[in-house]
């Protein structure tokens, strides 16, 4: 019997691993292995973009839902209860840890701030782009044919021509630079964001 019931455990265990819980999770259970990035479907996005949209959005998930937020008040009195402990090693230790905790705090929350705000710069730099097509189909004899040909341009509207391309440029070169340095703060700080 001892047997038997050894064999029925082995072969329902193998089953409930390898069948049933699989198809539970994948209709009812949470998918916590699925990052949503938010992006339309409908263009393709390079993996540039799907790794920033990830990250982000997991930022942005975290502040959200799991990120317990101190309040001035709690944070005061936290710092109280440890001044009153009465062994100092003890109170220096667990104030450098409070303060490197609400300092990563800190830094998680603006790293959300800055991708809350991400979308307006996104459009502003569309906007200067669309501002300097705008401008050069002027010159264009058929301002849709983008290889057609062109009017001369004076030095002037050469030099406004330039200056509004370099405007966009400089834009988009200013966001990967802000993109990049959080996405390294956000890979810095991941050991901390848990619950």
């Amino acid at each position: 019997m001892n047997k038997i019931l050894k064999k029925y455990y082995i072969y329902r265990n193998w089953f409930m691993d390898n069948f049933f819980e699989p198809i539970w999770y994948r209709f009812f259970g949470h998918k916590h292995h699925i990052i949503k990035t938010h992006l339309s479907p409908a263009p393709w996005y390079e993996v540039d973009d799907r790794i920033l949209y990830g990250i982000m959005n997991l930022v942005k998930w975290f502040v959200e839902n799991d990120m317990r937020i101190w309040s001035k008040k709690h944070r005061d009195a936290e710092f109280k209860r440890i001044d009153k402990e009465e062994d100092p090693v003890y109170r220096k230790s667990f104030r450098e840890s409070l303060l490197k905790q609400l300092n990563e705090d800190d830094q998680i929350i603006e790293i959300y701030k800055w991708w809350k705000n991400y979308d307006k710069r996104q459009r502003k730099i569309k906007r200067s782009l669309d501002n300097w097509h705008n401008y050069i189909s002027k010159f264009k004899e058929d301002p849709e044919d983008w290889f057609g040909k062109e009017r001369k341009k004076t030095a002037q509207e050469k030099r406004k021509d330039k200056r509004l391309l370099d405007y966009a440029y400089r834009l988009k070169d200013k966001l990967h630079n802000e993109e990049q340095a959080m996405l390294k703060k956000a890979i810095d700080l991941r050991e901390h964001m848990w619950s």
